[in-house]
């Protein structure tokens, strides 16, 4: 019987974002794969270190210096002053935990750790999870990564273009899609009528639910504006908005839309719900789930979600949203702009036929690619295969 994989993870943020919540669910998946996962390196305390000790996943706190962005000359010095510290650090943790793979989801976190390992010969294996910018710092950057990682994980086709461009060869980029779990999405008529009850939707209206951060790129604005479109022909529609702001800078955004949705007069027409938990039960309490994103993403799990709750989808045509979203098929995939997306929810408001036809197309799809099973398997496959390269080298 093969021992397990040692497995040491570390990611660049401790706020309770997808990304790292998705890492959480991983981790977990493979621990329950025969994967030991010795600990997860963080730069701060955080929510996101309390969820990883809830999980019985232990944490090690070490800052390391941020050098993916752009910083005056001051602050450059300063983080690059952080290095030898850190170094020491990782390395002493590398020889503690022996860990037999690297595990990362950042480039941030990839960025100062390749030339340890480098150093130590220990395998790395990045997610590519985010678009990385084009400029000439990030291409420096992650010059090494590309070409030195053991395998880069690309979450969707167009982030496996994105990580070829950039210079990795195509044999060591494979695309392992975020899974989900379909039958957290299963909820019974009854707890469903008791939350439209207690958000005082009436139960001849329809539905239609936004899910993400509340940030310009998440297009909330071209919702707001398609709102009154949509009810000049269905009057009963409600809209959810369910999110918060990332940061301080988003809170002006988020007044904005609050001012613009009174100027259409369509106040009564929203229900807030700011940051939840329970996105199966909101998913599967809608009619519509829209995702209205102006910049490209690098998979859209809300669309995921949405699917595994049995509703359709209409997401914008950028990005990897399409691949998940077949239009016509799961859903419909549109020009993010206020006169498209209202078109769209009026076409699917007005056949309800179509909604669920398309929705139990879209569960389907779930089941079949982008559950949590498939992602864990697909891991530990490629984890097996770096051992063994490395044993057999």
């Amino acid at each position: 019987m093969a021992l397990p994989i040692r497995l040491l993870a570390i990611t660049h943020s401790t706020a309770l974002g997808g990304n790292q919540l998705h890492m959480v669910e991983l981790l977990q998946q493979l621990v329950s794969a025969d994967v030991a996962v010795v600990t997860v390196v963080v730069p701060e305390s955080g929510p996101f270190c309390q969820l990883l000790a809830k999980k019985g996943l232990s944490t090690v706190i070490l800052p390391f210096p941020r050098l993916s962005r752009l910083y005056s000359p001051g602050v450059f010095m300063r983080e690059i002053a952080k290095w030898p510290g850190f170094s020491q650090q990782f390395e002493a943790l590398l020889q503690e935990a022996k860990p037999d793979i690297v595990y990362t989801n950042s480039h941030r976190s990839a960025i100062v750790i390749e030339p340890i390992l480098m150093r130590c010969h220990v395998p790395l294996v990045w997610v590519m999870s985010e678009f990385i910018k084009f400029h000439l710092w990030h291409r420096l950057a992650i010059y090494r990564i590309v070409r030195q990682a053991s395998a880069i994980v690309a979450i969707s086709d167009i982030t496996r273009e994105a990580l070829v461009c950039l210079g990795a060869a195509p044999d060591r980029v494979h695309t392992i899609s975020v899974g989900i779990e379909p039958k957290d999405f299963d909820i019974s008529a009854t707890i469903l009528a008791q939350f439209r009850a207690e958000q005082s939707i009436a139960p001849e209206s329809s539905l239609i639910g936004m899910v993400g951060w509340i940030q310009p790129l998440k297009g909330w604005h071209i919702l707001v504006e398609a709102i009154p479109l949509v009810r000049a022909i269905f009057p009963n529609a409600r809209f959810l908005f369910v999110g918060s702001c990332t940061d301080d800078r988003h809170w002006s955004y988020q007044t904005q839309l609050r001012n613009r949705i009174a100027e259409l007069g369509q106040e009564d027409a929203v229900i807030w719900l700011g940051y939840r938990q329970d996105i199966p039960l909101i998913m599967s309490a809608c009619d519509i789930i829209v995702q209205t994103s102006i910049e490209p993403e690098t998979l859209g799990v809300t669309i995921m979600e949405a699917m595994a709750a049995r509703k359709p989808v209409i997401c914008s045509n950028i990005g990897a949203l399409p691949e998940v979203n077949l239009h016509g098929v799961t859903g419909l995939v549109v020009t993010p702009h206020p006169i498209e997306l209202a078109k769209a929810i009026k076409c699917l408001l007005g056949d309800g036929e179509l909604r669920t036809r398309m929705g139990m197309q879209g569960r389907r799809r779930v089941e079949k690619r982008f559950t949590r099973q498939h992602q864990m398997q697909a891991y530990v496959h490629l984890f097996r295969d770096i051992c063994n390269g490395d044993k057999n080298g």
